[in-house]
């Protein structure tokens, strides 16, 4: 079994399925280059942004801001790196929670359309512990009010 190496800027080793987390995400066109604001968080040199609205869909993915070009995570820069399913987590703005890519495979790096879907699964995109208990909770409330939960 080979390890897995984590660099703090580019996240996991290559063709892992979950990706290291990204400061925002976006949801409409960017311009990839220099310092600016992320679906409201101040994005500066070595942040990671999870890029999903671009007009060109071939340039959505996780880049690494800089003060000139963006550039590809080195963990979403390779078609070895991503698979249907892959996800990354976002840790702020309104778009934080576990975002999965959804395009069909095989996806080609700069020819494919990469599109993402924001996970809507309580427990899978809670922001923080109580959104989790909460979850918990509610499961908890209808397993002991008698409901059936082998359809939850």
């Amino acid at each position: 079994m080979t390890a897995t190496t984590t660099d703090r800027l580019d996240g996991l080793a290559s063709a892992t399925a979950v990706k290291g987390p990204c400061k925002a995400a976006s949801t409409t066109n960017l311009t990839l280059s220099g310092a600016q604001t992320v679906n409201a968080v101040s994005i500066v040199e070595d942040d990671r942004v999870l890029v999903t609205g671009q007009t060109d869909g071939t340039e959505n993915g996780i880049y690494v801001a800089s003060s000139g070009a963006w550039r590809r995570a080195k963990d979403f820069s390779s078609n070895n790196d991503i698979r249907t399913g892959t996800q990354v987590r976002v840790n702020g703005g309104t778009n934080a929670g576990i975002w999965v890519l959804t395009t069909s495979d095989p996806v080609t790096i700069d020819t494919s359309t990469i599109t993402f879907t924001r996970d809507t699964d309580p427990l899978m995109a809670a922001n923080n512990l109580s959104d989790v208990a909460s979850a918990v909770a509610a499961l908890w409330n209808l397993r002991n009010n008698g409901a059936d939960m082998s359809a939850a």
